[in-house]
């Protein structure tokens, strides 16, 4: 048959497509700054006078000055040969990079036999990434131009590939595993464009001399969902990657990969009977919803067919009200007895939670130090940077805490989904991350039999993408940045009741954002309310 093409389909490309203006009144000169981010390829320049005016004596003059900054002798490598992908009806793909893995010199040595043995527990392959020369280029490219964010990108790009590949052999994939840190198999890097809470603010500390450190200052967030996605949307300057496949990280050392690989062989389903929630200031709207009986714990409440434990102070209460809970409290909770599901509500930083006082915090070094059993717990937690996994090189020696909280709890093997960055919610609704969370609970227990968490946060991101009605930067952040640190396919199978698959669930959060989200802070928080249940300001400023 002949394709027939619209030419209606393209009438509006130019406006789509538009990522800057200039438009001041009379004779002035007009001019344009515009970060083009990691978009290759042709840039077009219009100019118009207005209405049309013009003037052949005294033409229009363009000028177009490109400034790279460190990025300017990076380019996309061309040259080398790929890794050949194989057809064996895989589901699972695992990812490492044995010239880049960290660990002692005996668990780097275990770990190939460990990754096979995943492998063929999930119908999989593994892949040694340091075996194709075109990503064996870019990461000595990337290495050589450590504070061009592109670079990594680029690497990661070349890696993606050979998933890709993998898919056009045939291959059914499901499950994308990431084995290693930043450094080993890198997070793609989003421009951060959420016009609240910017990435340019956040100190871990890392090294200046370091990829982190350019990430961070440039105004980037970390994700992975493009590792595990064949559809990409177009957002004039940039792109969103829309995940079908379930991607997960393990992090950060061969030893602590093996740790998680050995608790999902000797347990791939877990069958949850106690959960544990905790919230305060904004964040109690996602932990119990507005009435104190919904959100987070709801869904766990009723996936368990039980009572969640609690930590929560209800929203608009001072730090000083008695049921503000201290650190000595959450550690009590958290570390005082194994819970199979939690939630996390509160201020963080990649290595501190602070508790409901505001004065308190738990550090993630007392979770490696702890006696708890976590072994396939799920952890999701709104708390901002809870999931930055902090690249142990890139640290600073005597001043950088270790480990992080991804990386604690990964040492005690239990998966955690969290956001690498700023997290966002709101204060009369529950939105953004906090809508991500509860979608999350919520596909816990849609359908039948076990769920696997990692197709349950890719469903998650789904339902919030399909019921946006306007996609913004601050919704392209919560999507972006949240992340599973684990294995993708380990499968929760709840006793309680089921919410049928397609179906509306039950007490679902509202979808409308309100115009002003406030994001998690991990400095210090905002003063409290001094008036228990005062409503909060009509536009509440971003903590800092």
């Amino acid at each position: 048959t002949q394709e027939c093409v619209s030419p209606t389909a393209y009438s509006s490309a130019q406006t789509r497509s538009l990522i800057a203006v200039s438009a001041f009144d009379g004779t002035a000169s007009e001019g344009i700054f515009k970060h083009t981010w990691d978009n290759a390829g042709d840039f077009y320049v219009r100019v118009k006078g207005r209405n049309g005016a013009f003037s052949l004596a005294a033409p229009f003059h363009l000028e177009v000055t490109y400034l790279a900054g460190g990025c300017e002798a990076v380019a996309p490598i061309t040259t080398g040969t790929p890794l050949s992908a194989t057809s064996g009806g895989y589901h699972t793909i695992v990812l490492w990079d044995s010239t880049r893995t960290t660990g002692t010199d005996a668990a780097k040595a275990a770990l190939p036999a460990k990754l096979g043995a995943l492998a063929t527990a999930t119908s999989g392959v593994v892949v040694d990434v340091s075996g194709d020369e075109r990503v064996a280029a870019a990461n000595i490219q990337a290495d050589a131009h450590y504070d061009c964010p592109y670079a990594k990108n680029l690497v990661a790009g070349e890696i993606k590939r050979i998933v890709d590949s993998y898919r056009i052999a045939g291959n059914p994939l499901e499950y994308v595993v990431l084995v290693g840190g930043d450094s080993a198999i890198p997070f793609f890097r989003s421009p951060d464009q959420a016009g609240v809470g910017s990435e340019k603010t956040y100190v871990p500390p890392v090294g200046d001399s370091t990829a982190s450190q350019a990430s961070l200052k440039l105004g980037y967030v970390l994700g992975q969902d493009a590792y595990g996605a064949t559809t990409t949307l177009s957002l004039k300057d940039h792109q969103l990657a829309l995940p079908d496949a379930a991607v997960g990280r393990l992090v950060e050392t061969a030893g602590d990969a093996i740790g998680l690989i050995d608790a999902y062989l000797a347990q791939p389903v877990v069958t949850p009977q106690s959960a544990l929630v905790t919230g305060y200031d904004f964040m109690t709207l996602a932990a119990v919803g507005d009435d104190g009986a919904g959100g987070v714990k709801h869904e766990l409440d009723t996936a368990i067919n039980g009572t969640s434990d609690t930590l929560v102070e209800a929203y608009g209460l001072a730090p000083t009200d008695p049921t503000a809970w201290n650190a000595d409290q959450l550690r009590s909770a958290l570390l005082g007895s194994r819970h199979d599901l939690i939630f996390l509500g509160g201020h963080f930083s990649a290595v501190s939670a602070l508790a409901a006082d505001y004065t308190t915090r738990l550090l993630s070094s007392e979770v490696t130090s702890s006696g708890v059993d976590l072994t396939n717990s799920i952890i999701f937690s709104q708390g901002c940077h809870s999931g930055y996994n902090i690249v142990d090189a890139d640290a600073i020696q005597g001043v950088t805490l270790a480990p992080d909280f991804p990386q604690a709890f990964a040492q005690k093997k239990a998966t955690v989904i969290a956001g690498t960055g700023y997290q966002y919610g709101d204060t009369d609704f529950v939105a953004y991350n906090e809508e991500i969370d509860v979608n999350f609970a919520q596909e816990l227990r849609t359908g039948t039999g076990a769920i696997a968490v990692g197709k349950a946060l890719v469903a998650a991101k789904q339902r919030y993408l399909a019921a946006a009605t306007q996609l913004r930067g601050i919704d392209e952040k919560a999507l972006v940045e949240t992340t599973l640190f684990g294995l993708p396919m380990l499968e929760v199978n709840v006793p309680g009741q089921r919410i049928l698959a397609g179906g509306a669930a039950p007490n679902a959060p509202a979808t409308t954002p309100s115009p002003t989200p406030r994001r998690l802070s991990s400095g210090p928080p905002p003063p409290a309310p001094t008036i228990p249940h005062s409503p909060p300001p009509a536009t509440p400023p971003p903590t800092a």
